[in-house]
């Protein structure tokens, strides 16, 4: 009987000690805030996933709100961006030439806020993008946004 009170009361105090740790030095598996500077690259490869079912103009992103990043079974990044139409056709334009300069955004165009979710495991060569639509917005949120 006292052993396994000893076991119970040391088991406890182990799993206390390593969840006051975790939590000061953050969770383990747990998402991260991201830099949005350095997922504007993982949002631009994403236009394929964003224009999946589109048949009008290219849509691009604008502006990234927030990003966090997760490990898993290799690194998880949750993106949240602002997305708008470009002039550019998805009929005459190829994925490829879509640019700032070469296709610039219609300012009566849709403005739409998307999750993209990026999957990298490097040793796999794996880098999977999925988005989807989260809301219509309007210049006047974004412009809030942008104060805030």
């Amino acid at each position: 009987m006292r052993a396994r009170l000893l076991f119970l009361v040391t088991t406890t105090a182990a799993q206390i000690h390593c969840s006051q740790y975790s939590a000061e030095e953050g969770l383990t598996g747990g998402q991260e805030p991201v830099d949005v500077d350095e997922v504007k690259d993982i949002v631009w490869h994403a236009i394929p996933s964003l224009n999946i079912g589109n048949d009008g103009n290219w849509i691009v992103p604008f502006k990234v709100i927030s990003a966090t990043r997760q490990i898993v079974a290799g690194l998880l990044y949750r993106i949240n961006v602002f997305v708008t139409e470009t002039k550019c056709s998805r009929s005459t334009t190829a994925v490829d030439e879509i640019n700032a300069t070469n296709c610039p955004i219609k300012l009566d165009g849709r403005l739409e806020q998307w999750e993209i979710s990026y999957m990298e495991q490097e040793w796999l060569d794996v880098h999977n993008y999925t988005a989807k639509k989260t809301a219509d917005v309007t210049w006047d949120q974004v412009k809030l946004f942008k104060k805030s």
